[in-house]
């Protein structure tokens, strides 16, 4: 079943992501000479996640899917188990779709817009890993792969906002969302203590369980 391989859809901008940032340690990618090479990495990630996505959707809509996909076993602590899952219910398949498709615009904007800019293939590196992590975060099965999502997000959100780092403004700006973004990981960090203490879960669907008993 091709819901299956929904990891690939996250894991294809992460690729992006450190291809890019080893091409620029490396220097084979840097300058103008590299644009081109960039671009088409971060794009055809981008792009092949989203048909990943549409085919997901298809099947779903044709034969039905599974709504839980559990990829791997993520970590154990005694009876505790936390796992790389993911939920394929009919909001995760639109948002996934949703986000695949804006990102991937974005990218094919800023290909024109960004060239000749010194921070190119930074841009693209951060903007490949915010897609991975706008994607971990509305296709999550559980609430641990959901806040690896949300902190890759405010990471690479602040880094994109001062992208243009010797604007005061850019900066300024940066901070406030950083500091924003650590206001949500202490509710964030709290729902998911009591959550987990009171239903024994992190999992989507064992903790919707749990409440109806």
């Amino acid at each position: 079943m091709i819901e299956q391989y929904i990891w690939l859809v996250p894991l294809l901008p992460l690729l992006a992501t450190v291809w890019i940032a080893s091409g620029s340690v490396v220097g084979w990618n840097r300058g103008e000479s590299g644009e081109q090479e960039t671009s088409r990495v971060a794009i055809g990630a981008n792009l092949l996640a989203l048909l990943l996505m549409l085919a997901i959707d298809l099947q779903a809509i044709t034969s039905g899917i599974t709504s839980q996909v559990v990829s791997a076993s993520w970590f154990e602590v005694g009876p505790f188990t936390a796992n790389l899952s993911f939920t394929l219910d009919t909001l995760g398949l639109l948002m996934g779709t949703l986000v695949a498709t804006i990102t991937l615009f974005t990218q094919r904007f800023s290909v024109n817009y960004l060239h000749r800019e010194a921070g190119y293939q930074r841009f693209f590196m951060l903007l490949s890993l915010f897609t991975c992590a706008m994607l971990l975060i509305v296709l999550a099965g559980n609430a641990a792969l959901l806040f690896v999502g949300w902190e890759m997000a405010g990471v690479s959100s602040y880094l994109l906002i001062a992208y243009n780092y010797s604007r005061d403004a850019a900066t300024k700006n940066a901070t406030f969302a950083l500091v924003t973004n650590r206001l949500g990981d202490a509710g964030l960090l709290a729902a998911i203590f009591f959550t987990t203490t009171w239903l024994g879960s992190i999992e989507w669907p064992q903790m919707m369980a749990a409440q109806k008993r």
